[in-house]
């Protein structure tokens, strides 16, 4: 058996995640208060996309579409950012029954800190790829996600 057909792709996305979720805890850990320094890594993501979208609505449900995460996951991480004092949740005055997600000053600071890190992280793997492999690397996750949202 030739090595190629020795690897998994499943396996590599999934070693290559847990590597990235444990670089970000640990820059968590490094560089916030230790109450904001146990926000997971969905959290982050979750922070992130509600700031660079604050010019517009966003509900519960445009959350689980973004993240292909299940309504009750995000159901319970909303619930628990708002305890945390990360998020809120608006009345809109066009729908009374619909509420908005909306970051807290404090979740806009923590955006600021992790964004730099963010960056910083890009740049790295951004600097290891051509930007032939990165295009390569984008039409295949897409792909795959594909493949896994049908």
């Amino acid at each position: 058996m030739h090595h190629e057909e020795e690897r998994r792709i499943s396996v590599e996305i999934n070693i290559v995640a847990n590597l990235l979720r444990r670089e970000i805890d640990r820059n968590h850990r490094k560089n916030l208060p230790p109450e904001d320094n146990t926000i997971s890594g969905v959290r982050w993501w979750l922070i992130a996309y509600l700031a660079t979208n604050q010019q517009q609505d966003i509900f519960q449900k445009d959350i689980e579409e973004q993240f292909s995460l299940r309504r009750s996951t995000v159901s319970k991480g909303l619930t628990l950012m708002e305890q945390k004092g990360l998020i809120q949740r608006v009345p809109v005055a066009y729908d009374k029954r619909l509420r908005k997600i909306v970051l807290t000053p404090k979740a806009i600071a923590l955006y600021e800190e992790g964004a730099k890190y963010s960056a910083k992280m890009e740049e790295t793997f951004r600097s290891v790829l051509s930007s032939q492999e990165v295009d390569q690397f984008f039409q295949i996750m897409e792909k795959l996600k594909q493949i896994l949202i049908t």
